[in-house]
């Protein structure tokens, strides 16, 4: 419960500078990382995709990602990303969105600290708390992966659930508001916080943020994916077959739904339940502590992640476990709280104790130890050879070039990925060494020889593996 006296000076000080410093060297880190990365072709396709989508609206067009990809919202609701566009109007750069991914997942920990500290009114607990959720292995998934908007999730809903248990509701339904923008998951994770306060007897506000979840929710899959879609061969739910095990269309999956020994079939299988393990045991299963965290915080997200087929959900591997993440958390603190109230021992050693358990579990899973290797660290000696190349190509001119190229050739309309638009392209820059996808090694240097062999394209660089090609015939393909 939030203090109702006034902080002495010292104590405001420590609250405000603790959160800090773990924010501060988490930005440093992070965005260290990011760049590292960048540097060593860690970066795909995917920060070059949201940064076209960026560049589109900047030209009055819509928000898509590539020339000729439909509206976003086709595939998912997220108007949070017109409010990037000013920012990145000022650094148009897809180096730009990987640093906001490293800032905005470091921030999160100043709320979830506030979170922490309000609620266990223990300071090294907080600091705990605060230091585990920076070493989780799954925020580490989606800070290193590209860039994607799921990575708002921890800031907004950490201040979700502070603003909430200091009731200062008209800035927890701001933040409510700001989850929504993110992506359309958020309305089902919502429609779960909702019964929790209903639960907590906070009648007013559970019916009305399960009442606007759910509303939000029919809005986006009864009108706007099907206006968005109206013009596309499939106008069904793009992400439907995810939820397979349930049904081939989104009329079955929802049927199937329906019956509850479908969702034995489709979650109780053992790859699944060793994952879900996994994922608890990397919370010392704290967040199970409570009857109302596990079932309405823990819950809405953990069906949404294992009642999928799409393995990368059972891990969750790159970015789907950033909406868990700030519930798992949230569910911890309460079970911690718990633990702090009935503890024998006294609460203060309770709660350092049960938090530092938690930090220690997230350390003892976390990805730091392999991050802090010093080859981690060192650019790829091939990172000058394909500048050069990039540098070469006529800052207009359509390219299409490897996965973990894409993103290193400064905007312009057409900048793909091999093997798409191929046709449209005017210069190609293969990676005969790096990463082919979505083509097999052996497949993308069949399609290199290929294209040696033709009279259109000529070899105007080759080095360290890299293959720069140019057209010869400077007829296009529309």
């Amino acid at each position: 419960m939030p203090r109702s006296a006034a902080l002495p000076a010292r104590a405001r000080v420590v609250r405000a500078v603790d959160p800090l410093v773990l924010a501060l060297v988490a930005v440093a880190f992070f965005i260290a990382l990011k760049l590292s990365s960048y540097r060593s072709f860690g970066v795909h396709g995917e920060a070059a995709n949201f940064e076209y989508m960026l560049w589109s609206v900047l030209r009055g067009e819509p928000l898509r990602q590539s020339a000729a990809d439909s509206h976003f919202f086709s595939q998912h609701f997220s108007p949070i990303l017109y409010a990037l566009v000013p920012l990145y109007s000022i650094f148009r750069s897809p180096v730009f969105l990987l640093v906001l991914q490293a800032c905005v997942a470091a921030l999160a920990v100043i709320p979830l600290y506030w979170l922490s500290r309000t609620s266990l009114q223990n300071r090294w607990g907080a600091v705990a708390i605060g230091a585990a959720y920076l070493t989780q292995r799954h925020l580490s998934y989606g800070l290193m992966y590209d860039f994607h908007m799921e990575i708002f999730y921890p800031l907004l809903y950490f201040s979700v659930f502070f603003f909430m248990e200091r009731r200062k509701w008209p800035l927890f339904y701001l933040f409510l508001l700001l989850t929504i923008t993110v992506k359309e998951d958020a309305n089902v994770a919502n429609a779960g916080l909702g019964l929790f306060l209903i639960a907590q007897r906070q009648y007013r506000h559970g019916i009305a943020t399960l009442v606007l979840s759910l509303s939000i929710l029919l809005v986006t899959f009864g009108l706007i994916f099907p206006y968005f879609r109206r013009d596309l061969l499939e106008s069904g739910y793009q992400f439907a077959h995810y939820w397979t095990g349930y049904g081939d269309s989104l009329r079955d999956v929802i049927s199937g739904m329906l019956d509850p020994g479908k969702h034995a079939e489709v979650i109780l299988s053992g790859t699944k339940l060793r994952k879900m393990f996994t994922l608890f045991a990397n919370f010392g299963f704290l967040p199970l502590g409570t009857w109302t965290g596990a079932l309405f915080l823990v819950g809405p997200n953990w069906f949404m992640l294992y009642s999928s087929e799409q393995r990368l959900l059972h891990g969750p591997l790159i970015y789907y476990g950033l909406l868990s993440i700030p519930f798992l958390f949230f569910s911890s603190i309460r079970t911690l709280r718990r633990l702090q109230e009935r503890s024998w021992v006294g609460a203060r050693y309770a709660v350092v104790v049960g938090a530092g358990v938690l930090l220690l579990v997230c350390l003892a899973n976390s990805r730091l130890f392999q991050q802090l290797r010093p080859d981690a660290w060192r650019r790829d000696a091939r990172f000058r050879v394909a500048g050069a190349m990039i540098e070469a190509v006529p800052p207009t001119a359509a390219v299409s070039a490897q996965i973990d190229l894409q993103a290193h050739f400064p905007i312009r309309r057409v900048r793909s990925q091999i093997p798409r638009d191929i046709d449209r392209a005017e210069y190609l820059l293969f990676d005969l060494l790096g990463n082919t996808y979505p083509l097999s090694r052996e497949e993308n240097w069949a399609l290199a020889d290929s294209l040696r062999g033709s009279s259109d394209w000529t070899v105007i660089s080759e080095d360290a593996g890299f293959v720069l090609f140019h057209r010869a015939n400077e007829a296009l393909e529309d």
